[in-house]
C-alpha cells in the first residue's frame, strides 16, 4: 500500500451502516455521521426526487411516512421500492447511503477512497452481491473487494483484540443485527479464514425485538383505550402514521435502554399515556425466539462436528447487547460468549484489518492505531465468488448447509465431560443469567501474570488434572479419618472389656 492511499471499509447493515477509513499506514478511524458512527440505512424521497439518508430521512419520514423506507437491505431481492407514488430501484437506495459515506470519507481523509471493501452476509448469492457492486459504481466509488461478514468479525476478534483462540480451533460468529440473524462457523486457513458452516433466520432481528416491545406496551394499556391503540397498530391517516412512527422509534429506544436498566418508560402517542416496560416482560416474550436462535447455533456446531473445547463464540450486531442472548447461548452451546460494548463496529473494522500468518501460538496483531498495510486474502475455492478473506466452499445460495469441517481435536474426541458452569442447571430466570464475557476495549495489552485468561484446550487438561488431584487428596483424607475413627472404636471396646 502506497503512502497516503485511502482505504474505505463499509458494513452496509439492515438498520445502520458503519464505515471505517484508513490513510496510508495510519490509524483506522470510524466515520462519524451527525456525531455518531451509526448511519441509519433508511431513505426518504423528497418532492424533487432526491433520496435523503441518515437522520435526515428519519426526521422527514414524519411528514409523509409513505415516502420512507427504513430497511432497504431487507428488500434487496426486490427490483424497486414504492416510495409515495414513485418507484425507486433498490440499488438507488443503497447508492444514496454509499454516497453519503463517500462524502464523509472525503471530508475525513482529505481525498476520495482509492480502495473500497464492503461486507456481506456469508450466505448471500452472487445476485445479491452484485447489487452492492452496482451501488458502489453508481456512487462513484472504486470496485469493492467483498468481505464475508463472519470472516471480518473473526479477523477483528483474533487480530485487533488478540482473543486467545488457538489457530487450530473454530470461531462461531453470532451476528444478531437489525433485520436478520446470521450464524457462521469460521476456521483458520493458510490464506486467512474460511467459512465452514452457515445458518440463520431472515425473520429474526432487532426489528422483531422492537415488535415485542410494542406488544409489551399494548399489554400495559387499559382495555378502554384498545380501540385508540388500533390507530397506532393499523394507521390509516397521515397523523396516525406519524404517531405510529414515533411509537416504533420509542420502542427501539426502550429496547436499548432495557439492555442497561431494568425498566424503560414509553410515552404512547395519540393516547397521551405513559407505560413502563420491564426487562422481565420483554424477556418473557423474547425467550422463545432467542432460545430458538441459540438452539440453531448449537445444532450448527453439532453438524459441523465441533464441541465447546477451545471454540470461541463471538457476538456481533446491535441486538446482541440484549442480556438474554448471552444466557441462552451459554445454556445451548456450553460456550461463554464474548461481546463488545460497540458490537456494530466489529465487522467494518475487521474488514480493514490485515491478518497475521498462522503460527504455533495464539495469533497476535498490532493495535488498531498502528496497523500495517492491509493485504488481500484470496478465496481457496475455485468455484467461490471473489471475496476478501475467503468463504471457500460456501455456495452462493447457502443456508442451512454445512461444509466439511477439519478433523476433531483429540481432546474433544476423548469424549471427556466438560466443566460446565453451574448456571447451566438453572431455569433461565433473569437472576440466574450469566453475562457474556466483555472483550477489552482500546489497544491490546500484555497479560499480567495474575490476569485470568480464557481457558483453551491445552489449559483445560491442566485444570482437569488439578481437579482430579484435589479429589484424590480429599478422598485419602476422608479414608484416614474413617480409619482413625475405627481404630479409636476398637481401643474403646478393648478398654471396656478389660475393665
Amino acid at each position: 500500500m502506497s503512502a497516503g492511499e485511502v482505504i474505505l471499509s463499509v458494513d452496509y447493515g439492515t438498520s445502520n451502516t458503519v464505515a471505517v477509513v484508513q490513510v496510508g499506514s495510519g490509524r483506522a478511524e470510524p466515520l462519524l455521521f451527525d456525531g455518531t458512527p451509526l448511519l441509519p440505512s433508511a431513505v426518504w424521497l423528497d418532492d424533487a426526487g432526491r433520496l435523503l439518508t441518515g437522520r435526515d430521512s428519519l426526521h422527514t419520514a414524519r411528514l409523509d411516512p409513505t415516502r420512507f423506507e427504513p430497511n432497504p437491505k431487507r428488500r434487496v431481492d426486490e427490483q424497486v421500492l414504492l416510495l409515495g407514488s414513485t418507484e425507486v430501484p433498490v440499488v438507488d437506495a443503497i447508492t444514496a447511503v454509499l454516497s453519503r459515506v463517500s462524502a464523509e470519507a472525503v471530508r475525513t481523509a482529505g481525498a476520495p477512497p482509492d480502495r473500497l471493501r464492503m461486507t456481506h452476509p456469508a450466505q448471500w448469492s452472487s445476485v445479491r452481491k452484485q447489487v452492492l457492486l452496482d451501488a458502489a459504481g453508481k456512487a462513484c466509488l472504486p470496485t469493492p473487494e467483498l468481505v464475508a461478514e463472519p470472516v471480518a468479525a473473526a479477523i477483528y476478534y483474533t487480530q485487533v483484540l488478540q482473543s486467545p483462540i488457538n489457530p487450530s480451533c473454530h470461531i462461531v460468529v453470532f451476528d444478531f443485527g437489525g433485520g436478520t440473524l446470521d450464524v457462521a462457523i469460521v476456521a483458520r486457513s493458510p490464506n486467512g479464514f474460511d467459512v465452514v458452516a452457515v445458518d440463520g433466520r431472515d425473520d429474526l432481528g432487532g426489528l422483531d425485538i422492537d415488535a415485542m416491545v410494542v406488544e409489551c406496551i399494548a399489554d400495559g394499556l387499559p382495555h378502554d383505550v384498545q380501540d385508540a391503540w388500533q390507530q397506532l397498530v393499523a394507521p390509516s391517516t397521515p397523523q396516525q402514521r406519524r404517531a405510529a412512527r414515533m411509537l416504533w422509534e420509542d420502542a427501539r429506544t426502550a429496547k436499548e435502554m432495557l439492555s442497561r436498566q431494568a425498566t424503560a418508560p414509553v410515552q404512547v402517542p395519540l393516547l397521551d399515556r405513559d407505560v413502563h416496560v420491564t426487562r422481565g416482560e420483554l424477556e418473557t416474550k423474547a425467550r422463545p425466539r432467542l432460545t430458538e436462535a441459540a438452539t440453531l447455533t448449537a445444532e450448527l456446531m453439532r453438524r459441523a462436528g465441533i464441541g465447546p473445547y477451545g471454540t470461541g463464540l463471538f457476538l456481533v450486531g446491535g441486538a446482541s447487547r440484549i442480556p438474554l442472548v448471552a444466557t441462552t447461548l451459554l445454556r445451548a452451546t456450553h460456550v461463554n460468549p464474548t461481546a463488545l460494548d460497540r458490537p456494530e463496529l466489529v465487522v467494518a473494522t475487521g474488514a480493514l484489518t490485515p491478518i497475521a500468518p498462522i503460527t504455533n501460538t495464539v495469533v497476535a496483531a498490532p493495535s488498531l492505531g498502528t496497523l500495517p498495510p492491509p493485504t488481500t486474502f484470496p478465496s481457496t475455492s475455485p468455484n467461490a465468488a471473489p471475496v476478501f478473506g475467503g468463504t471457500s466452499g460456501v455456495p452462493s445460495n447457502a443456508r442451512l448447509e454445512t461444509m466439511p469441517s477439519p478433523p476433531l481435536r483429540a481432546l474433544a474426541a476423548r469424549g471427556e465431560p466438560a466443566p460446565w458452569p453451574a448456571a447451566l442447571s438453572g431455569d433461565g430466570s433473569p437472576e440466574q443469567q450469566v453475562p457474556a464475557k466483555r472483550a477489552p476495549s482500546g489497544p491490546p495489552r500484555a497479560p499480567h501474570k495474575d490476569t485470568p485468561r480464557l481457558p483453551s484446550w491445552w489449559a483445560l487438561d491442566v485444570q482437569r488434572a488439578n481437579r482430579r488431584r484435589e479429589v484424590r487428596n480429599i478422598g485419602l483424607g476422608l479414608l484416614i479419618v474413617v480409619a482413625g475413627m475405627g481404630l479409636f472404636g476398637v481401643l474403646v471396646s478393648l478398654l471396656s472389656s478389660g475393665s
